[in-house]
């Protein structure tokens, strides 16, 4: 799998999310986005293959909020019709791209540190 970056418009909440979040997280949710929107690189937006969210519907709305235009996602394309619905909400993002992601991510922020 890897990770793309599309048009936040181009993504479908999930009309069955599981989960919300209580206004006070939701907003530092959405300061967080504003102040460190690589972050969601690290950790991207699941979807379908009709690009309908299976993991971070709350991150979606709150980078809509954060008036973001694009945003990173993994298409989860390889995952059964019953292994989606098994999952019981829980995020169906793979741990090793996850890994590999952040690995990715720190030797890259760890080099702009030390520069500093």
């Amino acid at each position: 799998m890897k990770i793309e970056k599309v048009k936040i418009e181009d993504i479908k909440s999930n009309p069955n999310n599981p989960r919300v979040i209580k206004d006070d997280k939701y907003k530092k949710l959405v300061r967080s986005i504003k102040e460190f929107p690589e972050m969601l690189e690290i950790r991207p937006i699941v979807v379908d293959e009709d690009m309908i969210v299976l993991g971070g519907n709350m991150r979606l709305k709150a980078c809509k909020e954060a008036a973001l235009k694009e945003v990173h996602i993994i298409k989860a394309s390889e995952l059964t019709e019953n292994k989606i619905k098994t999952n019981n909400g829980k995020e169906t993002r793979p741990r090793m791209a996850q890994r590999e992601v952040v690995r990715g991510f720190r030797k890259k922020f760890r080099n702009s540190y030390t520069s500093m």
